[in-house]
């Protein structure tokens, strides 16, 4: 069972690599690139301090933790856990893979290890975040799911992890994203109660 479910693993990576093209490699390495999004992150502050205004610190603290959490385990703890070589590492699929190719002539195949995806677990902890403190009357809560299917398909794109990587990645952003917030209601006195207006649209 576990070798069917590792070779349907490969088989999905395969067919997301070989959608490529010119356009797209340029693309996907421009939407993995974690810095072109600060644009994003400020934008997103900005909506939580016209909510939350004064305890916007309190949310920074908070953010913080989630970030630190997220990365800390999928890189950290798990990664090194795991020791899941990446496809673009994996002697038997990385020939078969198109890679990003730098102006040098060399390929970006990422770090050894690949499970679980650094680049899902934070995306995925920082959009639940936001979920949990804009609340579900949010109008921008629908494309930070785009923006997270984006990202994560990025990384398949890319060929350096694999859908199930991504899938860990997922449930470790989630969880992450939600102990933290709990940790700060409970020791930074965040409301859970707060009351939220049905036509709020931040």
């Amino acid at each position: 069972m576990i070798e069917v479910l590792k070779n349907i693993d490969a088989w999905l990576l395969l067919l997301i690599n070989s959608g490529n093209n010119p356009f797209l490699d340029g693309l996907m390495w421009w939407i993995s690139d974690k810095f072109i999004w600060i644009p994003l992150y400020l934008f997103l502050l900005f909506k939580l301090y016209q909510k939350y205004q004064y305890d916007i610190w309190k949310i920074f603290i908070v953010i913080a933790l989630t970030i630190g959490l997220s990365d800390g385990v999928s890189s950290g703890l798990i990664k090194k856990q795991v020791k899941r070589y990446r496809p673009s590492h994996h002697l038997e699929i990385k020939d078969s893979l198109h890679l990003h190719k730098y102006q040098d002539g060399t390929y970006y195949a990422g770090g050894k290890y690949g499970f679980v995806s650094s680049h899902a677990a934070n995306s995925v902890a920082i959009a639940f975040l936001i979920f949990l403190f804009l609340g579900r009357f949010s109008k921008h809560y629908y494309w930070m799911i785009l923006w997270v299917l984006t990202i994560s398909y990025s990384r398949m794109y890319l060929g350096v992890h694999y859908p199930s990587d991504i899938i860990g990645g997922i449930l470790v952003g989630l969880i992450s994203a939600y102990i933290s917030y709990l940790l700060g209601v409970k020791f930074l006195k965040f409301s859970l109660k707060k009351e939220i207006n049905p036509n709020f649209e931040a």
